[in-house]
């Protein structure tokens, strides 16, 4: 399914599905949007020529507190006082605030008031305000923005988002490709730090349970292929970017709702809570593993050193026998269902043993892929929806006392 018959599936308003973007010194996004103009992003510019940079010079200069921008790091006057002025003001302040503009390059006294003003903002500021963004794929949002407390949400990613990310040097190390046109929303953290502190020093792994948890709510393989940190106070753009291996575009999607924030947020704080007793957090893991794959038979893997963490931590003899027992147990609602779910487990269980030991596997390995993972789901949903924990590992004790 392309972009723009995903948009349409779940009626989100994106009539484009492409970015064009030219070489040399500018890189342009066209595609199907008339609209957007070309993007320069010419950072390495001559000053000496530039007459807004020698105009923003002299304002900067004159501003308060401003002999750090002109000094080495040890204080001295910088030895090469042009070089050091394009590292330190041309670069930073032209190339955000003078060069992200249609062509021919903005360079007026308002444009130039702008740049100072960060500027002197930026010089003058005790402590910094950081957003931190994880670009969600393959899943949509029901409303603009879903409050997950704690100065973290879930939001809408709006067009304008895309295109910076498409015309991003060095963005295909993390979204490769068209992948930014999948994106619809993201998750994203705000934090204060006082100057001076390095932005990695709260806790970055604050967000990462929720792409996990937003796949089991959604029934989504829900994929979070990039995280960026930006200073939004004062504006100084992007901070760094980080990400693991590239994971695949395409895979199954879900929508969430405003009424899934504070269920979010439940689940998240039993990840912990319940930890304790069953060691959810490497299931939760395991599934988001199998999410990031694309072969069934290393999906049915990962979903299975889950299910055996969830319902086999007591022991490890007859493990095919109790695990498909105690999942039938735990899931089914009915006789005939339990029966049911025993042999599909069994039968999984079966495959997943011939692929760790090389042998050939007898049966449709994809099927008894998304089975399992459709029980893991379900029992993951359990424990941490329901209000008093029942323990997976003793749920044919718990079926027996019926």
């Amino acid at each position: 399914m392309d972009a723009c018959a995903f948009a349409s599936a779940f009626k989100v308003e994106r009539t484009w599905t492409s970015a064009t973007r030219g070489g040399g010194g500018s890189q342009t996004a066209t595609g199907q949007r008339p609209d957007v103009d070309m993007v320069h992003l010419q950072t390495a510019m001559n000053a000496e020529r530039f007459a807004a940079f020698n105009a923003l010079l002299a304002r900067a200069e004159a501003l308060a507190d401003a002999a750090a921008l002109f000094t080495d790091a040890a204080g001295a006057p910088a030895a090469h006082r042009r070089k050091f002025l394009d590292d330190n003001l041309a670069v930073p302040f032209l190339s955000r605030y003078l060069n992200r503009s249609p062509y021919p390059v903005d360079a007026s006294d308002e444009r130039v008031d702008y740049a100072i003003d960060a500027l002197a903002a930026a010089i003058e500021a005790t402590e910094h305000h950081y957003v931190e963004v994880r670009p969600l794929l393959n899943v949509v949002l029901t409303a603009d923005e879903i409050s997950l407390g704690n100065d973290v949400r879930l939001r809408r990613v709006d067009d304008e988002q895309v295109v910076d990310w498409l015309n991003e040097r060095g963005i295909g190390s993390y979204l490769t490709e068209d992948m930014a046109l999948h994106v619809f929303a993201a998750l994203e953290r705000r934090y204060t730090l006082p100057k001076g502190t390095r932005q990695e020093l709260p806790p970055v792994n604050t967000l990462a349970i929720f792409p996990g948890l937003i796949g089991l709510l959604a029934d989504a393989e829900c994929r979070a292929p990039m995280i960026e940190h930006c200073c939004i106070d004062p504006d100084q753009g992007l901070v760094s970017r980080s990400g693991g291996g590239l994971p695949p575009v395409y895979g199954q999607r879900g929508k969430l709702n405003p009424e899934d924030g504070p269920r979010l947020q439940k689940c998240a704080a039993r990840v912990t809570e319940r930890g304790k007793t069953v060691p959810i957090a490497l299931a939760l893991a395991r599934w988001q593993d199998g999410t990031n794959r694309t072969r069934p038979e290393d999906q049915l893997l990962d979903y299975w050193i889950a299910l055996e963490a969830l319902f086999a931590s007591d022991g490890r003899g007859e493990l095919r026998f109790r695990c498909s027992l105690r999942i039938a147990a735990y899931l089914g609602k009915t006789a005939d269902e339990r029966v049911a779910l025993y042999k599909e487990m069994r039968d999984s269980y079966d495959v997943r043993s011939a692929l760790v030991h090389g042998e050939a596997p007898k049966g449709n390995v994809t099927a008894l892929a998304a089975r399992t993972r459709d029980c893991l789901r379900r029992s993951l949903i359990r424990i941490l929806d329901e209000d008093t924990l029942s323990a997976p590992t003793k749920s044919e004790e718990d079926l027996l006392r019926r």
